[in-house]
């Protein structure tokens, strides 16, 4: 469900002698969209990238999905969801295909050739703001039933509207582009007049207003940390450049003379802190990835992991990283053997009790145990029992300091087998 728009030429800008072909054309636009880009003051926020498809990927800002262009040898074709963003944000992408249009001397049709609009909106064809904004509200309002009747039905506890998968997900809340919302929220939401919900959608969509105002700049500044901020020390490239679309934020925010709410500026300030230390963040307040991030990491295998860490390579598992702790995570399935008494088949080394997730799942975790090379680790291992196999799951903690291992349990905790129905606890054929 969202609001997608598609622009396409087929009458080509000229070249020396004959028409531009289709892939030539896309060559160019890089070029112009970053000029574009800086006469707007996107700055930092605006990225191009080609995808191995040639797909031509332009990012007008870090939390929108970015736009698309592809060729064929006499057609470009361009394509943009703006309903994670809103109205500016689709004002935004409009423009900038209007620029190119005018700087390669070709037009965009917004229309199929049997005559449907491509633009879910008609702001394409017809530039009438009003007709977009309405549009915006009435996708809100009913994405605002959706989660309602989700939220209503007993078996949904949280819910994310318009933001990364696993992002934010918390209990009891919805997850939105720029925080949470209380299930009541949506529920109110559905039944709101016009000018009520108008309101409440400019405090979910971060690109309301047209053009770069103070306001919008407070808005995307807020769903950057909500949804993009690291929250620890700068150690790649994308954090890199998280942190500088944050400060060329925070800039054009002082220049503009813009007072920030005082929540903002305590998010700014903790921010700045998880730069200088490993320390990690309290859990609460602005910025997703201070939480657990759910994932999924294997077929039959989700969890929830904390989102200040990144993966790295480990063989055939996968694992995550933080200047604090190491956490790895390894699957293996075995044959079901025929149920039994309360299962006493686990390796030696787990000794700790025996413990029944609510989905059935049973695991033990193995002693704290100190390491030759410094720190220390603890092992947990997971187990499911299905109609003909067990799938089994081994996660490793490691880290010299003690607040992962008071974390550790919580983690383990999260842990699913989504992808069959789980037996009845059985038996574990482990070795």
């Amino acid at each position: 469900m969202g609001i997608d728009a598609i622009a396409v030429c087929t009458v080509l800008p000229k070249g020396w002698l004959f028409r531009m072909p289709g892939p030539k054309a896309l060559q160019a636009i890089p070029k112009l969209a970053t000029n574009w880009a800086t006469a707007q003051g996107l700055g930092p926020l605006f990225q191009t990238a080609v995808l191995p498809d040639g797909t031509l990927q332009v990012e007008l800002v870090p939390l929108a999905e970015p736009l698309r262009f592809t060729a064929t040898a006499d057609r470009l074709t361009a394509s943009f969801r703006s309903s994670g963003m809103g109205p500016g944000y689709h004002r935004a992408a409009v423009a900038l295909l209007d620029h190119l249009a005018d700087k390669m001397k070709f037009a965009w049709s917004w229309t199929a050739t049997d005559g449907t609009p491509l633009d879910e909106t008609g702001y394409g064809q017809t530039r009438d703001a009003a007709a977009l904004d309405a549009a915006m509200l009435e996708f809100l309002r009913g994405l605002a039933r959706i989660a309602h009747a989700s939220m209503s039905n007993d078996k949904m506890t949280e819910m994310a509207l318009c933001v990364p998968i696993g992002l934010g997900q918390e209990n009891g809340k919805i997850a939105c582009p720029m925080g949470f919302q209380p299930p009541e929220w949506a529920g109110a939401l559905a039944d709101m007049d016009d000018g009520t919900l108008l309101s409440a959608a400019k405090a979910f969509f971060p690109w309301w207003e047209a053009g770069l105002d103070g306001s919008t700049l407070e808005s995307l500044l807020r769903a950057l940390l909500w949804q993009n901020a690291e929250w620890r020390l700068p150690l790649m490239t994308s954090d890199q450049r998280v942190l500088s679309q944050i400060g060329f934020l925070q800039g054009r925010i002082r220049t503009l003379g813009y007072a920030l709410p005082t929540d903002l500026q305590a998010a700014l300030q903790e921010y700045e802190s998880c730069l200088t230390t490993a320390t990690p963040p309290p859990p609460e307040g602005i910025g997703y990835r201070k939480r657990l991030i759910q994932q999924q990491i294997f077929k039959s295998w989700s969890l929830k992991r904390p989102g200040i860490a990144w993966q790295v390579p480990h063989g055939d598992g996968v694992a995550w990283e933080h200047p604090t702790f190491w956490l790895g995570a390894s699957a293996l399935s075995k044959d079901s053997i025929e149920p039994g008494p309360e299962p006493t088949d686990w390796p030696d080394m787990f000794k700790g009790p025996t413990k029944t997730l609510p989905s059935g799942l049973q695991y033990r975790l193995s002693p704290r145990e100190a390491l030759a090379k410094g720190g220390g680790q603890q092992m947990a291992l997971l187990v499911s029992r299905r109609n003909t196999e067990t799938q089994i799951l081994i996660l490793t903690l490691s880290s010299e300091l003690d607040w992962p291992y008071e974390a550790f349990e919580t983690w383990v905790a999260s842990v699913t087998c989504p992808d069959l129905p789980a037996r009845p606890p059985n038996p574990l054929p482990l070795h």
